[in-house]
């Protein structure tokens, strides 16, 4: 099951990619111009595009983890910068979502770590937290280093999670029913993916 999974991820991603690369060339004009019509339909599949790689890699990595095919390729860098980095790339999500968003983050924060898989955990909590907001609602993120540790905090307003639900919360392919999750597209590994990538770097995911 999971090399199939490993290999079908695979070869979905090349196509899925290809189609993301010309759709952003026509975008952006190298086809000639388009217009305001045409531009609004492809941005909507370049980002329904996005969201099938996303899936597909996703897919792909849980294929791998249960595999035991995950290796860390860790390098020094700045978690500090990787969180901020993240917040700017989602800030259109918040936007359209009229959610105010609160930053209390070390200025550096260096550590040696895989960098994309760090990505990866940051860019899951984030994410969920935009999603189950509610418009007008606040999300706060933290970055504190305590001893020879960094604690990363992801706040917000949102639906909350019922005690009850606590323990399907970082099973592979659970989704938690509540009143946005109607709203909200995905498969259910997100999660799981980061809990265990995070564990990998020797540390963990806590919900309080």
């Amino acid at each position: 099951k999971d090399e199939l999974l490993s290999l079908a991820s695979h070869q979905l991603r090349t196509p899925a990619t290809g189609v993301k690369q010309y759709l952003g060339m026509v975008i952006q004009g190298f086809a000639g111009p388009i217009s305001e019509t045409q531009d609004e339909m492809l941005t909507k599949a370049y980002k329904s595009n996005e969201r099938q790689l996303r899936v597909i890699n996703d897919i792909l990595h849980l294929a791998k983890l249960d595999m035991g095919r995950i290796v860390l390729a860790r390098t020094k860098f700045d978690l500090s910068e990787l969180i901020r980095d993240v917040v700017d790339e989602q800030r259109q999500d918040l936007v359209d979502g009229k959610l105010k968003i609160s930053t209390k983050i070390a200025k550096k924060a260096p550590v040696y770590a895989d960098k994309h898989m760090l990505r990866m955990v940051i860019e899951n909590l984030i994410s969920n937290a935009i999603k189950y907001t509610d418009p007008g609602g606040k999300i706060t993120i933290r970055l504190q280093r305590r001893d020879d540790e960094y604690y990363v905090t992801v706040q917000d307003t949102g639906v909350g999670i019922d005690t009850r639900d606590m323990p399907q919360l970082f099973r592979q392919f659970s989704r938690i029913r509540n009143n946005r999750s109607h709203l909200v597209t995905g498969t259910g590994v997100g999660l799981y993916l980061a809990k265990h990538l995070a564990q990998l770097h020797g540390g963990d995911i806590i919900v309080r």
